[in-house]
């Protein structure tokens, strides 16, 4: 139908990007910032009262009052080292910005490109219509040659001042019976027959449709002015913070004793490896360490300077108290909080979990962040963490592994922080089984991946061979192996192309995963919903996990693609469904839709295909997903004022059999939160309703951002459970 909002904001932070950072390609964090920003984006639609948030009915005074809000916002987000809250107020800003140039007459008097008054405050908006101006006359019939009726609306407007369409149901309503409408089958409001939106290319939806491309051609180098306004009060971290540049190192460490010689080593390596990143495009720009032991955790340190961590890092000692308990799902917990989407958290511990009731939260937090979680075990205490359940289950929800080791075996927990937290990671394979045995795998590697790592946890036995028939050795150029007492890591730069085999013998139950680095991926698969009004509708995910029904699922590929195919695979490797999806007549060829019919099977989603110099490429999204029969439903956004107490409602749909289920929630310590009542029973097809008093502390900042992590879990049996975020979002200044 024509350039979406998704579309601009995308093409802008790519060519921001580039202009910026001088990266060739969007790295992984590059584009799951970019993904947060059209988001938030998008979710403007679902506001069609406030006509200001689209300049809709000449509202040009409010909406600049939005724009410099947002643009302020903004800044003060990104100088406070609040990413969520910087992206989410560029989005809200960059579809009203882009709103400005569909719904007025801006483009029609002849203009082009970006009018930075509608946002810098010190510049005047341009002369406008006057409430009691008439700015449009009816839109006319013509009969064309096939006699067919067309409607005409390419000289319906009557002024030469700045106007934009009023659009029924809105709060602005038109003092004057000939003002522009905005136009299209769901305005139902008064004024001349027509409109003049181009937000498509399509007259039923469009009546100055001819003038949609210019349209968006202005409204992206708007979009760009905008970022780079930003960039000029932005220092170069807070900058690359908005844009995701370099990956996130998470780590939640247990000092408790015992942990002596395998802390110190561990901690002694990944200063190494932190130091030969720095100034590479492989720098972390996120370090976060959660240090705990016995009863409690410690306090939380965040902070974008690898000298820092590395101090950090070296103050790290064990305890000279003894515990093979501790609240490590508190721990992991505190450290996803603070970490960026789209990472790996690496958890390194010896005890088991006293607070392992916390593992439905941590997991629902991890996946909704896309954030994967490695536990490597010490051997201390008689072997007590690799007895604990949640640690597996956590690895395997969320797409990470498990490794026991012994004190000598530091050097596998740095091989697998040196192969995850990278620029461009990607995931080429990833099975587990519990039953074991012998297993001869297929790996697709294409020529994108500069380097690929074959990681076995539950056997360090991994035969390896290239496409040319040769076995890979420690001793070939290139390669680097970690292997401990029940794992393996093989590491090969620079892989050749072609099919690798990979043959594997463990006695019992093993994880094995391909894990690579290429600006080839699936950067995101989705099971979505339709939303938004006709001529504005996009896709976007509800909230949660999905659901066991009838979805469309749509999925974005990034890299040189050719062709592709979506599959549903069982977590030990076997094909369960293959989707039926395709790009969107006329639009872009690696974004893909179709319907998605899931069943109660847990899955893990592949894409296969090949790329354009005709190599297969395989890639998969971390993490199985397993159905559920409960959903939660939350408003997205939450407005909210210092002082104040906001009520948060959420619906329970439960789908499955009768239950009795408990709501959970966690936000901002700052921020007080009460749910209200504290269990729900549910029959099947039921629904239910919980509150949440969200207490908002007086000093809260303009534009800061909190989040509101609702968890609800059955209790009557156990084992199914969803969730849902609202973001909070503090008031600025009116409008």
């Amino acid at each position: 139908m024509g350039v979406t909002h998704e579309d601009l904001t995308q093409r802008a932070m790519e060519e921001l990007g580039a202009e910026f950072f001088a990266t060739e390609h969007s790295t992984r964090g590059m584009r799951s910032a970019t993904e947060e920003i059209w988001k938030a984006n998008a979710e403007v639609d679902d506001d069609q009262t406030n006509g200001f948030k689209h300049f809709d009915g000449e509202s040009f005074v409010a909406g600049k009052q939005r724009l410099v809000s947002l643009f302020e916002g903004t800044l003060r987000s990104l100088r406070a080292e609040d990413a969520q809250g910087g992206r989410r107020q560029l989005g809200q800003a960059l579809h009203t910005l882009q709103d400005f140039y569909a719904h007025s007459n801006w483009i029609e008097s002849g203009h082009s490109g970006a009018l930075s008054s509608l946002w810098r405050p010190e510049q005047p908006l341009p002369t406008f219509a006057g409430e009691d101006t008439p700015t449009c006359e009816a839109c006319e019939f013509v009969i064309i040659s096939d006699g067919s009726l067309l409607v005409d609306c390419g000289h319906n407007l009557s002024t030469v001042a700045l106007t934009s369409g009023f659009y029924g149901g809105e709060n602005e309503v038109p003092r004057h019976a000939s003002k522009c409408r905005h136009g299209g089958p769901t305005d139902t409001g008064p004024g001349p027959f027509g409109g003049i939106n181009k937000d498509t290319r399509l007259q039923t939806l469009s009546p100055h449709h001819p003038l949609h491309d210019a349209a968006a051609d202005s409204a992206l180098e708007a979009s760009k002015q905008f970022i780079r306004d930003l960039q000029g009060q932005l220092t170069e971290r807070q900058l690359k913070l908005l844009f995701g540049v370099g990956p996130t190192l998470t780590v939640a460490v247990d000092t408790s004793a015992g942990m002596g010689n395998l802390l110190l080593q561990a901690t002694r390596q990944l200063a190494r490896l932190i130091e030969s990143r720095i100034g590479t495009e492989q720098e972390p720009l996120r370090y976060v360490l959660v240090p705990f032991q016995g009863a409690s955790a410690s306090s939380v340190r965040v902070t974008s300077d690898p000298r820092e961590f590395q101090s950090a890092l070296a103050a790290l000692g064990s305890s000279a108290r003894s515990s093979c308990s501790a609240p490590s799902m508190t721990a992991v917990l505190q450290a996803l909080e603070a970490s960026s989407d789209e990472g790996d958290l690496f958890l390194l511990t010896q005890s088991r979990a006293s607070d392992d009731s916390l593992a439905s939260t941590v997991s629902g937090l991890a996946q909704r962040k896309h954030t994967r979680i490695h536990a490597l075990l010490a051997g201390s205490c008689g072997g007590a963490a690799s007895t604990e359940a949640a640690y597996q289950r956590l690895a395997e929800e969320t797409g990470g592994q498990v490794f026991s080791l012994r004190a000598t075996e530091a050097a596998v927990f740095a091989h697998l922080v040196d192969a995850t937290v990278r620029a461009n990671a990607v995931t080429l394979l990833a099975l587990s089984d519990a039953r074991g045995g012998g297993r001869s795998l297929s790996v697709p590697v294409d020529a994108s991946l500069s380097q690929v790592t074959f990681s076995l946890s539950g056997s360090p036995s991994l035969r390896l061979t290239r496409p040319d028939g040769s076995l890979v050795s420690a001793r070939d150029p290139g390669v680097r192996i970690a292997q401990g007492a029940t794992g393996i890591l093989v590491t090969v730069l620079a892989p050749a192309p072609g099919i690798w085999s990979a043959t594997l013998t463990p006695a019992g139950a093993f994880s094995f995963q391909v894990l690579g680095e290429s600006p080839m991926d699936v950067d995101r698969f989705e099971f979505v919903e339709a939303m938004g009004r006709l001529g504005h509708q996009g896709y976007l995910a509800p909230p949660g996990l999905p659901v066991l029904s009838s979805l469309l699922a749509t999925a974005r590929l990034s890299g040189d693609i050719a062709s592709a195919r979506f599959e549903l695979r069982s977590p030990e490797g076997v094909l369960l469904q293959t989707l039926v999806l395709a790009p969107e007549p006329g639009g872009s060829p690696l974004e893909f839709f179709g319907p998605a019919g899931l069943s109660s099977q847990p899955f893990v989603v592949y894409g296969v295909g090949r790329s354009s110099t005709g190599d297969t490429w395989q890639r998969v999204l971390p993490g199985a997903l397993r159905p559920r029969t409960v959903r939660l439903l939350a408003p997205a956004t939450q407005g909210l004022l210092p002082g104040s107490r906001a009520v948060v409602s959420f619906q329970v749909h439960n789908t499955g059999a009768p239950n009795l289920f408990r709501p959970s929630v966690r936000t901002d310590p700052r921020f007080g939160a009460r749910v209200t009542p504290d269990l729900l029973v549910l029959g099947q097809g039921q629904v239910g309703v919980f509150t949440v008093q969200w207490e908002v502390p007086r000093d809260a900042a303009p534009g800061m951002t909190a989040t509101l992590r609702t968890t609800v879990e059955s209790l009557a049996p156990q084992g199914m459970e969803n969730f849902a975020d609202v973001v909070g979002v503090v008031a600025g200044a009116p409008r």
